[in-house]
């Protein structure tokens, strides 16, 4: 199980919403829980097939604005880029 990420943007390749993040550092209850409640959490675009994920860093879990996270976005099936 997982739980539902409160959290929306535009793909950052095709500019498609995004609103379908998850993460399983939570209860894993399919709760729906804030960005920065958790460590990691990550969506896919459904139109470009663009994985997104954001990771905390250093293991800091409070409440930080997402500039602070670092994001990962890759082609479903390639190899990942950072941006």
């Amino acid at each position: 199980m997982f739980d539902y990420i409160n959290f929306k943007i535009k793909c950052p390749n095709c500019k498609y919403n995004i609103d379908g993040f998850q993460s399983k550092d939570g209860p894993c209850d399919l709760e729906k829980l804030e960005y920065w409640q958790v460590k990691r959490f990550y969506s896919s675009c459904s139109r470009c097939s663009t994985w997104i994920e954001y990771v905390l860093p250093k293991e800091a879990q409070r409440k930080m604005p997402i500039s602070e996270y670092k994001r990962t976005i890759s082609k479903i099936g390639d190899e990942d880029e950072q941006s």
